[in-house]
């Protein structure tokens, strides 16, 4: 039983930072959330949630060069293919993130609710380059976080994540990416391949697939964007052992939920640089974990929740690239 609590636990784990799965993240943004998951009230142990984040997305340098080919000139056919063929474009951008935010459990579990503040900072750097009429696109992630229970023990154990990966542009309806993601955390270490791809059905609906967080449907009606998503979720933090593990003398203990979301997602369009997202479903498969390592002290079952989420993001800049050309947003 264990060894299946691990192998969900280290696939939810992908989605604790899933902040590098937004494909719209090359826009420098100011973003605002607020979660509630419910108790259920048929599970003694069930752990109702709420969870506010602020975070920003701010760019730190760009450029922008051009790589003449002179050999390709007598290779080419025309002076349309000589262009692709000796001209080759290099866009590259460099962003930084920050957040913060403030998480409360309110569980049988535990003797009071518990509060859980988050720390997060990282950078995000992206190059888009042209050879031969052919796009190239590479990018890398790297991001620290800190999620402990302030004042009540003397340790803290923060996370670091990376991503690195590069994708195929096939045309203007269809893409796909292909990386690796890391994440180093309380004494374990997770690597896991991501790949993404996304479809364009036709004008007003598209398909993503990201292996292995989340497979979406979205539909564009006017204004509104309606997205049906099944998606991994995740929330890992330390804890104040407040007898969860009686045996175990440690004052600090890693926590971590996970699930598995059935849910709706529609994007507002409140203007050109103000979105809204509500999000709203039911989370089931449902299990919480006491670990140090790969070592997984004591988990649990829960019977499932519903949960709904509200983000207010706000565009106040540019970018290079704008992954809106193929409207991809999470």
């Amino acid at each position: 039983m264990k060894s299946i609590f691990f192998f969900l636990f280290v696939l939810t784990s992908l989605g604790v930072n899933g902040q590098f799965f937004d494909f719209n993240f090359f826009k420098p943004s100011t973003s605002i959330s607020a979660q509630h998951v419910v108790k259920n009230p048929t599970d003694s142990i069930s752990i109702g949630l709420n969870d506010y984040q602020v975070s920003g997305l701010f760019p730190l340098r760009k450029k922008f060069d051009v790589d003449l080919d002179w050999g390709n000139v007598l290779k080419s056919k025309g002076l349309l293919d000589a262009f692709k063929k000796v001209v080759n474009p290099k866009f590259s951008q460099l962003f930084g993130r920050v957040g913060l935010g403030y998480r409360t459990y309110d569980s049988e579990l535990f003797r009071t609710p518990v509060d859980v503040y988050n720390f997060s900072a990282g950078i995000t750097g992206m190059k888009l380059q042209m050879r031969s009429g052919k796009f190239r696109f590479f990018m890398y992630s790297l991001n620290v976080r800190l999620q402990e229970q302030l004042n009540r023990y003397k340790t803290v154990s923060p996370s670091f994540s990376g991503l690195f990966g590069a994708a195929k542009i096939f045309d203007y309806r269809s893409g796909f990416f292909y990386g690796m993601y890391a994440n180093y955390y309380a004494k374990r270490f997770i690597p896991a391949p991501i790949l993404a791809f996304y479809y364009r059905l036709d004008k007003q609906s598209d398909f993503l697939l990201v292996f292995p967080y989340q497979i979406k449907y979205n539909l564009k009606l006017d204004n509104v964007h309606q997205g049906f998503a099944v998606s991994l979720n995740s929330f890992t933090n330390g804890v104040f052992n407040d007898s969860l593990l009686p045996n175990d003398r440690a004052e600090r203990l890693n926590f971590s939920t996970n699930n598995l979301r059935f849910s709706s997602q529609t994007r507002f369009e409140l203007g050109k640089k103000a979105f809204f997202y509500l999000e709203a479903g039911w989370q089931d498969v449902n299990s919480y974990n006491l670990f140090e390592g790969y070592t997984i002290e004591k988990a649990e079952q829960l019977k499932g929740n519903l949960f709904v989420k509200g983000t207010l993001r706000m565009v106040f800049g540019k970018s290079m690239f704008n992954s809106s050309v193929f409207d991809i947003d999470l």
